[in-house]
C-alpha cells in the first residue's frame, strides 16, 4: 500500500506555478499534483485545519457543520484544479491561532493528538499490507504542521515496522517568492526504511501518584480567588492503565510471555479513546458573530498519546499473540519466527532461551517452576535477569506437561513484580 500524505495550510491564496519532479513538469497550484502523478500512490491524505472556516456561508454556527464545510471548501479547490478525488480523503484537525476569518482557541498539540488518532485508525481500517510505502509532501505545511505531522507520522511508523516493512519518504518545493519562476522543483529530503521502535513515554508519568496518571481529557476550571482547578472530563482506572503500560512494556522490552499474559485487546482501547474525543469534542464553543470564535476548553492529556500507541500495537499483533496467560512450548516458537522478526538483539535473545527449554524433557502435571525443574530452589526474582532473559526469569516461569505437550506460564504471586519491574522500566524510556 502507498499512500501520499500532505499538511497543508490556506488553499485558497496559492497561485498557479510550475513544479518539477523526476523529469516531469506540471502547472498547477500546489505540489500533489505533480507528486500523486509520479508516485501513483493507492490513498491521498489531506490534513486541513478548522481555522480555514469562516462565519460566512455557515448554515448554522455549529461546529460540525463547520467541520463539514472546510471539508467541502477544499474539495471545490481540487476540483477546479482538474484534481480527481477518487483517491483523496480530507483531515480536518483542531487549528490554532488568530485570523482574518476568525480566531481559534485551544491547545496547539491537539493537532498532533488528533492526527496520531487519525493516522493508527485509518491504517489499521486499511488493512496494513505486508509493504507499506508512505510519502510526505510538507511543501504546503504552515506553522505548527509541518513538525508534528512528521512527529506523528514517523511514531506510528515506527510501531508498524515491528511486523511490517514500511518505507517514509519527505518532500518539500522551492519557494515561491511571487516573481515567476521557470520551474519550482520538488526536493526528496528523506527517503529511509523505518526501524521498529515504540516511541518514548515521555511527557506521560509512568507514575500512579501523578495527578494525571488515569485521565485521558481535562479541563481547567476557574476556583476561587483566581486560582484554577483541574477537572477530568474523561478518565479511566488506574489497575487498567497499569495492566495496559506492562503489555506495552512488553513490545517496548521484547517480553513475548508479557505480551500474552497482560494481553489489551485493541477494541477496548479504541473505545476509551473514542470516548475521550466525544468529550473533547463537547467541550468546543463557537460563535459566529459579529465573526467566527472557536474555543477548545478542554484539552488531551499524554495519556491520550500513549494509549494510541497501545492501540496499535493491539491490533498488529492481534492475529499473532494469543490473550492467554499460558502458552504451549510450540506457540511460544511461533511467537519467536513471527514476532520481533524485524529486531535482531530481541530475536536472538528470545531464540536463547527456546534453546534452553528444550532441554527440559519432563515436566509434572502440575506447574513447577524452572529453577525447580533444575533442581535449584524457585526464590524471589531478579530484576536485571528478568529483562537479560527476555522476561523468561527461571524464579518466574513455570511449566507442566499435559497430554503429552509443555506449556509455560508466570508464576500468579509473582506477576506484581513483574508489572513493576515494568513499570519502573518504563519512567526512563
Amino acid at each position: 500500500m502507498k499512500i501520499l500524505i500532505a499538511p497543508w495550510g490556506n488553499p485558497f491564496s496559492w497561485k498557479e506555478v510550475s513544479y518539477c519532479f523526476k523529469g516531469e513538469k506540471v502547472k498547477s497550484k500546489t505540489s500533489l499534483f505533480l507528486l500523486s502523478k509520479v508516485l501513483e500512490p493507492d490513498r491521498i491524505w489531506i490534513l486541513v485545519g478548522d481555522s480555514l472556516a469562516g462565519a460566512d456561508g455557515l448554515p448554522q454556527c455549529d461546529y460540525d457543520v463547520l467541520v463539514r464545510s472546510v471539508e467541502d471548501k477544499v474539495k471545490s479547490f481540487l476540483k477546479e484544479g482538474g484534481f480527481s478525488l477518487e483517491k483523496v480523503k480530507i483531515f480536518v484537525l483542531p487549528g490554532t491561532g488568530f485570523f482574518p476569518n476568525g480566531s481559534f482557541e485551544g491547545q496547539i498539540l491537539d493537532y498532533y493528538y488528533c492526527l496520531l488518532y487519525c493516522l493508527a485508525t485509518e491504517l489499521v481500517d486499511a488493512g496494513l499490507s505486508e509493504k507499506l510505502e508512505v510519502h510526505l509532501d510538507l511543501t504546503h505545511g504552515l506553522n505548527f504542521m509541518p513538525v508534528l505531522t512528521y512527529r506523528a507520522l514517523k511514531e506510528v511508523l515506527q510501531v508498524i515496522a515491528l511486523l511490517h516493512e514500511v518505507r517514509f519518504a519527505a518532500y518539500n518545493a522551492d519557494p515561491f517568492f511571487g516573481d515567476q519562476p521557470s520551474c519550482l522543483h520538488i526536493h526528496e529530503v528523506e527517503n529511509v526504511e523505518v526501524g521498529h521502535l515504540i516511541p518514548t513515554m515521555s511527557p506521560f508519568e509512568v507514575n500512579e501518584s501523578h495527578k494525571l496518571f488515569e485521565k485521558l481529557v481535562i479541563e481547567e476550571q476557574e476556583a476561587r480567588e483566581g486560582k484554577s482547578k483541574v477537572v477530568a472530563l474523561k478518565s479511566v482506572d488506574k489497575s487498567w492503565v497499569k495492566d495496559t503500560l506492562t503489555f506495552l512494556g512488553g513490545g517496548v522490552f521484547g517480553l513475548p510471555l508479557v505480551l500474552s499474559t497482560f494481553f489489551v485487546p485493541g477494541e477496548n482501547v479504541r473505545q476509551k479513546l473514542d470516548d475521550a474525543l466525544c468529550a473533547h469534542r463537547g467541550k468546543i464553543e463557537n460563535s459566529c458573530s459579529p465573526r467566527l470564535e472557536v474555543k477548545r476548553q478542554a484539552r488531551f492529556t499524554p495519556l491520550f498519546r500513549v494509549l494510541v500507541i497501545v492501540y496499535l500495537v493491539a491490533q498488529l499483533l492481534q492475529d499473532t499473540v494469543p490473550n492467554r496467560k499460558e502458552l504451549s512450548f510450540d506457540e511460544l516458537k511461533s511467537l519467536h519466527q513471527s514476532l520481533f522478526k524485524r529486531n535482531v538483539l530481541f530475536n536472538s535473545a528470545i531464540g536463547k532461551e527456546i534453546k534452553s527449554m528444550e532441554r527440559i524433557y519432563r515436566a509434572p502435571n502440575s506447574w513447577r517452576c524452572w529453577n525447580a525443574l533444575e533442581g535449584r530452589t524457585c526464590g524471589s526474582l531478579d530484576r536485571r535477569n528478568f529483562f537479560a532473559h527476555a522476561g523468561f526469569e527461571k524464579n518466574a516461569v513455570q511449566f507442566r506437561s499435559q497430554n503429552g505437550e509443555l506449556f509455560l506460564r508466570y508464576d500468579p504471586e509473582k506477576l506484581t513484580n513483574i508489572q513493576n519491574f515494568i513499570l519502573k522500566a518504563l519512567k526512563s524510556s
